[in-house]
């Protein structure tokens, strides 16, 4: 690349006055497979939607997954992102659009109590062979998953931990999405669910959470002790759940759900910073202003720019 007056000799030249010239984005959760569920249960309160989602999912084959990873991906391409994190299933039919499209693909097959899953076979078993399989790839980086706290019990979770720590590989999960899932975990264990993950013994640097958007500053704090990291789903979470208590990580996209269709990073960063601008500002860290919502996805903090570590680096 030249600036001014520097060699411009290239087989092709891209004039780009009056452009940004940026890195690539990185999208750090993402359900890329869903692009095909978009409008199917709009409008709809959250718990309501993932049941009309799962019904919908459950009928899913391998060929679906495909095709919808693959218009993921492409719509991905189209608005800068170059890397994404994954939470899914059939990730290997994920990780045949990532080699295609030539993305770099975080994925994480997801794990859930047995009872609970559409899945065929074993979700622990489905999520270690895998991450076996895909180990080394130039492209895909394997991780295992976890659905979170509303369908994954103790056993699971240190399952998947185990898993990961054999494998040498990150985690992924959903964290406090919802005041619902906070509350009915609550009354079920004593525990909202980051104490809880915590007196398990669960959290862990190569975790990465999902949401947190009902999280206290207690448990920011407890995230940021055990080195855990936090994608913020700024769009996600404020639709779905409304203002969140606390705040833990940075301003990437969530990826498209059938609440909202959007997986472009741009788009969630113009949303964040509209949407902390029609609310009251939380202390000195409340409010993101503009170009600091532009520093995250390059850095990882609007408030403290430094570079952004891919998971698995």
């Amino acid at each position: 690349m030249a600036v001014g007056s520097g060699d411009r000799s290239a087989d092709e030249v891209l004039d780009c006055t009056g452009c940004a010239v940026l890195p690539g984005l990185i999208n750090l959760h993402n359900h890329v497979a869903n692009t095909l569920l978009r409008g199917a249960a709009d409008d709809v309160p959250l718990e309501e939607m993932l049941s009309k989602a799962a019904s919908l999912d459950a009928k899913f084959t391998r060929r679906d997954v495909q095709v919808g990873s693959l218009l993921g991906c492409v719509e991905m391409i189209r608005s800068g992102t170059t890397s994404f994190h994954d939470l899914f299933y059939w990730e290997d039919e994920v990780a045949r659009a990532v080699r295609e499209t030539g993305l770099r693909g975080f994925l994480s097959w997801v794990t859930l109590d047995e009872s609970r899953t559409t899945q065929h076979g074993n979700p622990v078993k489905n999520a270690d062979g895998f991450v076996a399989k895909h180990k080394g790839d130039a492209l895909v980086t394997p991780s295992v998953g976890v659905q979170g706290v509303y369908a994954a019990s103790q056993e699971t979770f240190l399952k998947a931990k185990e898993l990961a720590e054999r494998h040498k590989v990150r985690m992924h999960m959903h964290l406090a999405e919802t005041r619902g899932e906070v509350e009915r975990h609550r009354k079920e264990t004593g525990l909202r669910p980051t104490e809880w993950l915590e007196r398990v013994g669960f959290l862990d640097p190569r975790l990465t959470a999902a949401h947190g958007v009902w999280t206290t500053i207690n448990e920011v704090r407890t995230l940021a002790r055990h080195g855990v990291s936090v994608a913020h789903c700024p769009v996600s979470g404020p639709v779905a759940q409304g203002d969140p208590v606390g705040r833990a990580g940075d301003a990437r996209a969530d990826g498209p759900r059938p609440r909202h269709d959007r997986g472009s990073p741009f788009f969630a960063c113009r949303f964040r910073t509209r949407f902390d601008r029609g609310r009251k500002a939380r202390g000195p860290r409340g409010r993101v202003p503009s170009r600091g919502a532009y520093d995250s996805f390059l850095s990882g903090d609007p408030h403290q720019p430094s570079r952004l570590q891919l998971p698995g680096e």
